[in-house]
This record gives structure tokens, sequence and C-alpha cells, in this order.
């Protein structure tokens, strides 16, 4: 359904925040057939003309100290915005690139407040999508422009965003279709606040020219984009991540304070969820984050504990030595996979300078990551990966060895997060 007869507001307000105009007013509604209380009015235009191409605002560099050479995700976020407004969601937690084809082509980026009504005016770069992962945004254009991003996913067990009675700019958090299945309103699932009237089903998105719904109810939200949800009543929209993987962040068995437990290959019970596998002359250890190795405290990415794959037994490392888990999936889904390599650098010692995984499926080499951060820290370094594979049958072992060199006896693993990713129809 097309929704026409949209005012487009006219004026960007020098203060940088512009009135949702009479457009966006909440004040009226209707009562459908069906008894529930139907929006009468749409939500609030597209905040007005742009500035001119003369005083564009955009700022594209990386701050310093941002390494433009990382690569969490294999291959980077291509989002291709037309010309004129577009509605925009950043899907990523901190960005390791940000590349606008044409900088120039973008003169206006906004957000919207929805307990003021108003926009607030922004500048569109990394620095400006440090707000919770739920915030949408209009970008506006004056010609077709290509923004390619990548960097870390949302990898918290739940993120969430308190919405307002009305209409609220909504982004989608994740760099993937996700269907709305995967959400949550306040105690429920957000397709049964939809089919509830605890939220209008009617979600919409923008077409170019005019306001049309992206489902009615819709079955996903689309990756890098925003849509306006109506709320009757004030509540949270969250996503809960539930990783297939046991036992990910590698918080069991209990470590004391400052201490480590070692694990040998062939060993299934030590670890929760996870088998030691590899040369029987080495081990992997759970560690807890106030353990420090020759100068290094070694902080968990999340939680208390994490994994080094290199052991603690001798400083001989083995380059082989890893942990594996049988996951349960389905033939011919695709699974994401994402996690943390934690690095020291170490020059000389027997730390070492660089962290290398390799991550079999099914004891096929399906991934390789390799940090090399760290430099002058005291404190472990995490970087974040990913990547995706297709399961062969209903059961699939991943499994993530050391890849470092002998003589290198650190290399962390942690938080762990495999979950299905949305088939092509969502």
């Amino acid at each position: 359904m097309v929704l026409t007869g949209l005012a487009i507001l006219s004026g960007c307000g020098g203060s940088g925040v512009t009135s949702g105009g009479s457009s966006g007013s909440l004040s009226q509604s209707t009562t459908s057939t069906s008894g529930s209380v139907t929006p009468r009015l749409l939500p609030p235009a597209p905040p007005g003309q742009p500035p001119s191409a003369g005083s564009t605002r955009i700022q594209t560099e990386l701050p310093a100290g941002y390494a433009v050479d990382l690569r969490p995700r294999v291959n980077p976020l291509v989002v291709n915005l037309r010309s004129g407004w577009n509605m925009f969601s950043m899907p990523f937690v901190s960005l390791s690139q940000f590349n606008v084809s044409q900088p120039g082509n973008v003169l206006a980026c906004y957000r919207y407040d929805a307990t003021t009504g108003n926009y607030v005016e922004l500048n569109f770069n990394n620095g400006a999508f440090n707000s919770n992962p739920f915030t949408g945004y209009w970008v506006y254009c004056s010609s077709p422009t290509q923004v390619t991003m990548n960097g870390d996913e949302q990898t918290q067990t739940t993120i969430s965003t308190n919405l307002a009675m009305g209409w609220n700019l909504v982004g989608t958090p994740f760099s993937v279709n996700t269907p709305t299945s995967q959400f949550q309103w306040q105690s429920g699932t957000l397709p049964a606040a939809f089919a509830s009237f605890l939220l209008w089903p009617g979600v919409l998105t923008y077409n170019g020219s005019a306001y049309t719904e992206l489902g009615h109810p819709p079955t996903a939200l689309p990756a890098a984009e925003s849509q306006w949800i109506y709320a009757y009543a004030p509540g949270v929209l969250s996503r809960t991540v539930t990783s297939l993987a046991a036992n990910r962040s590698f918080e069991l068995p209990t470590v004391n304070s400052g201490g480590f437990i070692n694990a040998s290959p062939g060993d299934s019970t030590t670890i929760p969820g996870w088998t030691v596998v590899g040369n029987g002359g080495g081990n992997v250890a759970v560690i807890q984050q106030d353990f420090v190795f020759r100068g290094t405290t070694i902080r968990a990415q999340d939680g208390t504990q994490s994994l080094d794959l290199t052991g603690f037994s001798d400083l001989t490392g083995i380059a082989d030595v890893g942990v594996s888990q049988q996951l349960t999936t389905e033939t011919g889904k695709t699974y994401r996979v994402s996690f943390y390599i934690g690095n020291q650098v170490d020059p000389g010692g027997p730390g070492g300078t660089t962290s290398t995984v390799n991550v079999e499926i099914n004891s096929v080499l399906a991934f390789t990551g390799t940090n090399s951060d760290g430099a002058g820290s005291n404190v472990m370094n995490w970087r974040q990966f990913s990547f995706t594979f297709t399961a062969a049958g209903p059961a699939t072992v991943i499994t993530f060895r050391n890849g470092d060199v002998a003589a290198d006896t650190s290399n962390g693993l942690d938080n762990i997060v495999i979950t299905e990713e949305p088939g092509p129809g969502a």
C-alpha cells in the first residue's frame, strides 16, 4: 500500500532541530472495523528541504586510532542510497570502514526524537552512529550514492530500545534482513504485538516519494534501513541473541580470581560444551580475567573468563590444539559465526605479536582470522571476526584451533555467537 498525500516540511532549522510538524501529530486516531485503534495520520514527513550542495556537512574520515584494515565481516556491507531521502540504519557497534562514493552528494542526516517530536540534525559520518543500535536515520542525497561500511557486529546477549507512544523511527540493528520473530516487544514477541495491536501492524518505509507499508505486519526488518513503528503505549523493543554454541564465552568451569584451568586433548568434561582436540602434548586454558601474563592483563571480551588456545602447562606451544563442539543445524540453512580473537604484543617474548585462529566446519578449514592489534597496551586486545557456512546435515562440528607458531604462547578466544541467517525470502 502506498500512502500518498505526504506534505514535505520546509526548512531544516538553523538550530539543528526540526519539528516533525502537524503531519506527524499523534493526537488523533480512528477505530477500525476490528475494534483496534488505527493511527489517523502518517508519521512525520522527512525533515524538509536539505541544505544546498555548498553547505554539505558530511565528514567521512576515520578518527585517529581506527584500524582501517580491520575486516570483522568477511565482506563489507554496501548500501545504495537513492537520490532524495533514504531511511537508513547503522548495523555495526563500531565502524572500522566507512566510505562514501561521492561525499558531496550527501546533504543532510537526521534522527528522530519521538519523545519531543523533533528531528535532530547530524553529520553523516561514523561518529554520528554511536547511539542506540535501534536508532533510525533520514539521509538525503543529491544523486545516487554508495556507502561501504564494516565493523563489529552486535553480539550483546540482549539489545533494546525504549519506544514512545506514537510513531518511532526504528533502525534495523543487523547487517542482514532479520525476521520479526527474532525481536521482542515487552515480554512477548514482535509478531504477537502486531497481532494484538500493541503495535500498529502497518509498519512504514519510504519509496522516495511516499510512505509505503513494509508489511501488514512485516515478516522481516531490512538490513541497513529504518522504518516507522507506531506504539499504542510506551514499551521496550529488544532482541535477544541465542547462540547455538553452548558455554560460548567459557564462563564454565568457574576459575578462581587471577587463575586458569588447563584442559588437554581428548578432554570433554573440563570445559562444559567443548571437547579439546589436537596434539596430545598441548592444552588449552580457561583464564579468569585478572590473570596477568608478561605484564598483560588477560581481560575477557565477554563475561569474566576467556579461553587461551595455547594453554599454560609449558612455554613451547602446540600449533594445532583447539576446541570443538557439535551443533544442531538444519540441512541447507546458512549460519553466521561471530567470535573474538585476543592478542597481546610481546616482541621477542613468548606472548608473540599476533594471534591466529583457524575455524573448521566438519574438519574442513572454513575461515582464518588474525589479530595483530594491541601494541603498547597492557590489557588483552580483542577483535571481532565473522563468517557464514551452510549446514550439510542435522549436525555440524565446529572447531577453533590455534594457528600461531609453536613459540607463541598467547592466543585468546571469546564470545562465540552462532546464529541462523534469515532465508532469502525474509
